[in-house]
């Protein structure tokens, strides 16, 4: 709340004469209740004008605005390629790069000059809260857009897509190759991140709670597969591809052929508030800027994305968040 305080000025005019008397003016400051009121009388009668305390709401600013000002708030998981703090104690990745990309470009801030978007390390389960409390401004690091997350939330246009893998020690030793196996079987136990789309596709397809143990970073997930604690992992498959690149096969390996009935799509997640204000169609006009003129690919393949990863101008939230869409590859709304 902002608060202006005038003077109460009374002027009291005690003559006037051919050639101009002093005027005699008295000034005092108080405080009293809000009310502007202006009275004007001309020769020789009392001339007084008072003008008291006005209280003003301070508008509240929106995104762009407040993170101009303040700096933009990104919510984000380790979980290289998409997000993660690197050895040199960078926030980077996929994702953090393309969000630092549209934040100078929606003039958020000055690469040239040393500005940064602002990264906040969240567990899983504390992003979509976090948004929601005001703790950061977006997250844009692989959060599916699926109808139930839309409910909540406001999402941008989707970029990239992928698909569902398997991680397994090597050979295989369950010889684990879709979830139809978990749901005939009660001797695979599988981690999983907690509140991925994943598990409602198990529920959907009959498998037990006791096949499965959640996680909230894919870390936990590894640790779990290399101790014995879980027979595999299942998450994404650009995740998949970019750890066994680094890491090699020695401890985990990829299981293959591995069956999983959706692909999903993911972008950038913010508050309703600033869908209503207009933030987020000026960022999506942004990430389409950015696909046409390459810059979307150059930054994806910096960190293993190839084209068949990521998704053209014309991929719609709307699509994926009305859960009817032409194919899984894009979430084109049906027409």
């Amino acid at each position: 709340m902002l608060v202006q305080k005038f003077k109460w000025m009374q002027l009291s005019i005690i003559g006037v004469l051919v050639f101009g008397l002093a005027v005699l003016a008295c000034t005092k400051t108080i405080e009293v209740p809000v009310e502007v009121i202006k009275e004007v009388v001309v020769k020789e009668e009392v001339v007084r004008e008072v003008i008291k305390e006005v209280i003003v709401e301070a508008p509240e600013l929106g995104l762009l605005e407040r993170a101009k000002a303040e700096g933009l708030r990104v919510g984000f998981v380790q979980e290289d390629p998409f997000g993660f703090i690197n050895e040199a104690g960078e926030c980077t990745g996929f994702d953090i790069e393309v969000t630092r990309e549209a934040a100078s470009r929606a003039g958020i801030i000055d690469l040239e000059a040393g500005e940064d978007i602002i990264c906040v390390h969240l567990a899983w389960p504390g992003l979509v809260a976090g948004l929601l409390a005001d703790r950061i401004d977006l997250i844009p690091v692989g959060m599916s857009i699926q109808p139930k997350r839309c409910e909540v939330a406001a999402f941008s246009d989707p970029y990239q897509t992928y698909g569902t893998g398997a991680m397994v020690k090597p050979g295989n030793p369950k010889n684990f190759r879709s979830i139809q196996d978990l749901a005939e079987r009660d001797d695979i136990i599988v981690a999983l991140a907690i509140g991925t789309p994943i598990v409602e596709v198990m529920e959907e397809m009959g498998v037990s709670e006791d096949n499965y143990l959640l996680f909230p970073e894919q870390i936990q997930q590894l640790d779990a597969v290399k101790t014995g604690r879980a027979d595999a992992l299942i998450t994404n498959s650009t995740f998949i591809n970019r750890y066994l690149f680094k890491e090699g096969t020695s401890e985990l390996e990829r299981a293959l052929p591995f069956d999983y009935p959706k692909a999903y799509n993911s972008g950038h997640v913010f508050r309703p508030s600033d869908r209503d204000s207009g933030f987020v169609d000026m960022w999506n006009g942004i990430l389409r800027e950015m696909k046409l003129d390459g810059k979307m690919a150059e930054i994806g393949a910096d960190f293993g994305w190839t084209e068949d990863d990521l998704l053209g101008p014309d991929a719609s939230a709307d699509g994926c968040c009305s859960g009817e869409f032409t194919d899984n590859v894009g979430c084109k709304a049906v027409e």
